[in-house]
């Protein structure tokens, strides 16, 4: 007789296993979670190119070796860029 304060066994151990579907929606959490990551990721190279390109225009500045000139046209037209 299984009385309400008895858990019953299963053959494999002595809880009930977990329904399948946890499994299932623990397997397309992971895959979201790597979807977002590698989104992200994309995301952080972008932000650190932004920010390192800032940060050599504002110590350039700071140490007086800003040419504006060349830093407008550069920016205004790509192909006004000196020849190396």
């Amino acid at each position: 007789m299984i009385n309400g304060a008895v858990m019953p066994e299963s053959k494999k151990g002595n809880k009930i296993r977990k329904p399948f579907y946890r499994h299932l929606y623990v397997q397309v959490l992971f895959g979201v979670v790597l979807g977002i990551d590698k989104f992200m990721s994309e995301c952080r190279a972008l932000t650190n190119f932004i920010g390192n390109g800032v940060a050599c225009v504002m110590v350039s500045r700071w140490e007086g070796e800003l040419d504006r000139a060349a830093l407008k046209a550069g920016l205004h037209d790509m192909t006004a860029l000196p020849a190396e």
